[in-house]
């Protein structure tokens, strides 16, 4: 027989309950994704009425910086925290770019 088929029933509460707060953890972090791309899609708009690109490389540079130093303080994995950020900002990249090809 293989593993242990007996859960002892506070651990499997336990483990429950932290699961729960997972979930809660993962919609907050898409409601506040949500709330994100609303204000890029402001940003977006702005940019195309003042005819600015979408990238600012001076501003990526400096938010790659203080994000990684940020998550460096709550010892979470650099690498990971830059994939993040990096496939958070080429979708907003791409909604920019979206809302500029739109017609007025």
């Amino acid at each position: 027989m293989k593993g242990n088929t007996y859960i002892n029933t506070d651990e499997h509460t336990k483990l429950k309950e932290l699961r729960e707060l997972i979930d809660s953890l993962d919609e907050e972090l898409l409601d506040l994704l949500g709330q994100r791309i609303a204000v890029i899609k402001e940003a977006g708009m702005y940019k195309k009425v003042h005819d600015l690109p979408e990238l600012d490389e001076k501003r990526w540079q400096n938010v790659l910086e203080t994000r990684l130093a940020q998550a460096k303080e709550l010892n979470l994995s650099t690498q990971f925290v830059t994939k993040l950020l990096e496939l958070i900002h080429s979708y907003t990249l791409k909604i920019e770019a979206d809302i500029k090809k739109q017609k007025p």
